[in-house]
Order: C-alpha cells, then structure tokens, then sequence
C-alpha cells in the first residue's frame, strides 16, 4: 500500500515592526516644545520675579503657576529624548548608539533641564533657595521625560507628544476670557460665592475631559495614519502619556510647593485656602485628562478603525486573522502489479509493484512501493482480508505466511 503525506501547512508571517516617527513630526514638536518652555520662562520672569522678590507672599503665586512650567518641561525632555534616540537610529556604528536607550533618552532630558534651570538660576538669582527649588525641580522633571521618551515603540511615544500639543491647544483656548464666560453662562453661575465656585469646579472637569477626548482622537488617527500596528495598551499608554505629563507635575508641585511656602513666612487663610484649591483642581484635571484620553484612544481603535486595519492577533495553534491558512490535501498513490488489479493502493497479484516515476514522487509527494513492501507504515488488515497466497486469514493471527516456519504445512 503506498504511503500517504499531508503537505505542510506554513506559519504565518509575524507583523512588521512599527514604523519610526518622521523628521517633520519631530520637528513641530520640537518648535512646540521649545515655545512652551519658553513662555512659560518668560512669564515667571516678568510675573513673578519681582513679586517674589518684594513681597514674600509672592511665593504663593508661584506655587500656583509652578504647575504649568513643570508639565512643560517634562514634554520638553521627552521631545528631547525622542529626536536624539531618533537620530542616533541612524548611525548604528558610533559610541553613543551602542549605550543603553534610557541612558540616551535621560542625555536628553538632562539637556533641557540644564537650559530651563540655568533660566530660571538667572532669574532668581536674588533668592538662591527659592532659585535652587524651582532650578531643580525643573531639571527632574525634563530627565524622566526623557526617561519616558526611551520606551518601545517610538511610535507610540511620538503619538502621545503630538497629543500634548492638542492638549497644550486646548488649555490655551480655555484661557480666553469669552470662552470662559460662555462656558460658565452654560453652567448657570450664579452671583452667590457658592454657585460661582461650583460653576468653576465644573467648568475645569468639563474642559479637562475635553482635551483628553481630543488628545485620544489626535492619539488615534495618527497612529492610522502611520499605520502602527500597535497593541491595545499601547494605544491606551499613548492616549494617557499628557495626561501622565500632567499628573507628574502635580506630585513634584506638591513636594516642592510645601518647601517653597515656607520662604513666605506666616500664610494667611486666604492664601492657604487658595493654594489647596488650586491644587485640588489641577490635580483632578490631570486625572480627568489622563482617563479620557486612555478611554478615546481605546474606544476609537474598535469604533473608528476600518476592518482591513484592525490589529491581528494570533491564537494559541491558529494562524493570524487575515492570514489564509492552504488546504490540508491528502494524495494517495494506486500502484498495480503485473496483471493484476488494485484495491485502495494495494496489489493483489504476487507480481513485483512498479516503481513510481520521479515526476510522480514530485507531483504526489510521496513514495512508491518496492516488491509489496511500503516504505511508510503499512495500516492494520482486517481480520477478514486474504492473504498473498489466497488463503483467508484466521482470526487472531497478526503473522503473514512468508514469516512461517518452512516445516510448517
């Protein structure tokens, strides 16, 4: 009986690795980056300096604004970070390319956080401790953004930075005097000190939740663009990196903020209540921010993503979606012999079997059998069957005749 052979079924190929972020990418965000950082300096410079310096109670006031320099050095180191891992990419061979990812990306971040901080040494350089907190606090911020800029893949770091932009857009619209009070007419502030607090607490949820709906659709549809094949929690990382930017600041503020209050002296009720509001808004802010924009990221890969472009995932033993797996076929080979007839690939006669051709070993797969011996295991008989001389087998008997003793009848 001729041998039987499945074809081999070929495993799917894996997915492509993601793609690198482009150079105009990474330029725009370097151009924000630096006009963020830069702003915000020179705000601290021509609003703060002198008030700090003048007036001790000045420091409550920077404590307030400490919050958005921090989140905008963080995004500076890690944009920083991003364009250096970026460009050492290219040149494989040298020194700094051979060291570790989170050594190159905290350089980066190192180099922001000594121009920021130098900036800020210069501008209180009346009041070193007040200029050594802020300096330093600074520098840490810009280093763990670079230290964040050195995950895998690059890709889904680029798409968080570019939806810290949309968040940076969003809290500069928000900042406008009409679209305040248009919001706050729609939330019905009233003229009692209670309702206009209540109307400013949800005026700061709602936009937050704003700008962390439009951070994940800038997350997504970037990510289409570049066609990133990435995971579902790179997505949902991606989508959570500004609001993550915006939560760090917030615990350094209020590891600093405590140490820089007491270069103010006695606080009063006042500047004690504002500080704590202010921190607790912020602080819900990013929380907001960072759950929302994970969320929308999450939701749009399955709502917004066409089918051709939905992440593949492979099972267990199962070929990838989209993968067609070929068809298990089975070929049997008939070989007859000399006049005699076959049945299900087995020859009846006693003649020799006829060797298969070298085209049919190539065509079928398989090889044919050499004087009624198989090559490849030969099934069990049933127990009914005849045997090569013609005689029925008995039951029970598993010996062929030719292995009987000759002295046997």
């Amino acid at each position: 009986m001729a041998s039987t052979k499945e074809r081999s079924v070929k495993s799917p190929q894996k997915a492509p690795a993601p793609p690198l972020p482009g150079g105009t990418t990474l330029s725009a965000l370097a151009i924000v980056a630096a006009l963020w950082v830069g702003l915000q300096l020179d705000g601290l410079r021509k609003l703060l300096r002198l008030v700090v310096v003048d007036d001790p109670q000045g420091v409550v006031q920077l404590v307030i604004y400490l919050s958005g320099i921090l989140v905008g050095s963080t995004f500076a180191g890690a944009v920083c970070g991003t364009i250096l891992l970026w460009w050492l990419e290219s040149r494989p061979g040298t020194w700094a390319a051979r060291q570790a990812r989170y050594v190159i990306g905290a350089a980066g971040g190192f180099l922001v956080g000594v121009i920021a901080g130098g900036l800020v040494f210069w501008t209180f350089a009346d009041k070193v401790g007040v200029a050594a907190l802020v300096g330093g606090v600074i520098g840490v911020t810009a280093i763990v953004g670079g230290l964040i800029s050195a995950m895998r893949p690059q890709i889904m770091v680029a798409a968080g930075l570019l939806g810290g932009v949309a968040l940076l857009v969003v809290w500069f619209i928000r900042g406008y005097r009409s679209v305040q009070d248009g919001i706050l007419d729609l939330l019905n502030a009233g003229t009692t000190a209670r309702d206009q607090f209540n109307a400013y607490g949800w005026y700061g949820l709602s936009t937050s939740l704003l700008a962390g709906f439009v951070v994940g659709l800038v997350v997504h549809f970037y990510l289409r663009k570049r066609r990133a094949r990435l995971t579902l929690l790179g997505h949902v990382f991606a989508g959570a990196l500004p609001g993550l930017f915006a939560l760090m600041a917030e615990l350094f503020m209020w590891v600093v903020g405590n140490q820089l209050l007491s270069f103010a002296g006695q606080l009063s009720v006042l500047d004690e209540t504002s500080v704590g509001l202010a921190s607790e808004a912020q602080f819900n802010g990013a929380l907001a921010v960072l759950f929302a924009g994970a969320m929308t990221s999450l939701l749009a890969v399955g709502l917004l993503t066409p089918k051709d472009d939905m992440i593949v995932t492979k099972g267990k033993g199962k070929p990838a979606r989209g993968v067609p797996a070929p068809r298990k076929t089975t070929a049997k080979k008939t070989v007859a012999g000399k006049g005699g007839n076959t049945k299900n690939g087995t020859a009846r006669s006693g003649g020799p079997a006829k060797k298969a051709s070298a085209e049919e070993k190539a065509t079928v797969g398989e090889e044919a059998t050499v004087e009624g011996k198989p090559v490849a295991e030969e099934p069990a008989k049933p127990a009914n069957s005849a045997n090569r001389r013609g005689r029925p087998a008995q039951k029970g008997r598993t010996t062929p005749d030719r292995a009987r003793p000759k002295n046997r009848p």
